[in-house]
């Protein structure tokens, strides 16, 4: 019983790391779209492709049969990290 619970907890541990590998690619992408944003003079944020990505976040983590709220919280946690790293990136 217990090697069942170990080998589910290595499992969640590999996934919960693939996540984060996932979550540097989207700093690596946010980055360079932030030095395209930079050279073209335009805004950090924007309002409506912030509410068109959590519309659509939603609906494919419905789809996959998750929450849509948590999978919006995710995403507006990954949103507002992704505005600091421009940021960081605006001021040095």
């Amino acid at each position: 019983m217990a090697d069942e619970i170990e080998e589910l907890r290595r499992k969640i541990l590999e996934a919960t790391i693939d996540v984060l590998k996932a979550v540097k690619r989207r700093v690596e992408l946010v980055e360079e779209l932030g030095r395209v944003k930079r050279r073209r003079g335009i805004p950090i944020r924007s309002p409506e492709v912030e509410r068109e990505l959590i519309s659509r976040i939603r609906r494919e983590g419905e789809d996959m049969g998750l929450d849509p709220d948590f999978c919006e919280r995710l995403t507006r946690m990954l949103i507002e990290y992704s505005v600091s790293v421009q940021s960081r990136g605006v001021d040095g």
